[in-house]
C-alpha cells in the first residue's frame, strides 16, 4: 500500500495532490496471482483518475513465464484553461506477457 499527499509546490491556491495505491500478490511455486487498485486526485490540474488490474502468471520452465492480466483506467481531466471543458477517458486492455530469462 502506498499513499502520497502533496501541495504540488503551489502555494498561491489549491494545489493539493493525493494518491492511494493498494496491491495484493499471492505467489506459489508455479503460479502467481495479483490485484491492484489506485486512485489519484490533483486539484492543481483538475485531474482525477482510478485504475485497477487483476492478473495471473505461471512459471512454464526455469527460464520462461507466461502472464495474463486485465487492466482498466478511468480519468477525468480539464483540457482548457478555466476548467470549462472536461474529458472522461475510459480504457481497458487485456495484456499477455511472455518473459524469457537467461
Amino acid at each position: 500500500m502506498r499513499w502520497l499527499s502533496s501541495n504540488s509546490g503551489w502555494r498561491a491556491g489549491p494545489g493539493d495532490y493525493e494518491a492511494l495505491e493498494v496491491g495484493l500478490v499471492r505467489q506459489g511455486e508455479r503460479w502467481r496471482f495479483g490485484a491492484e487498485y489506485a486512485t489519484a486526485d490533483d486539484d492543481l490540474t483538475q485531474t482525477e483518475g482510478t485504475s485497477w488490474l487483476v492478473g495471473v502468471g505461471r512459471k512454464l520452465g526455469d527460464h520462461v513465464d507466461l502472464g495474463v492480466a486485465y487492466m482498466r483506467a478511468d480519468m477525468d481531466f480539464t483540457v482548457s484553461p478555466g476548467g470549462f471543458r472536461h474529458i472522461d477517458a475510459r480504457n481497458g486492455a487485456l495484456m499477455v506477457e511472455l518473459s524469457v530469462r537467461k
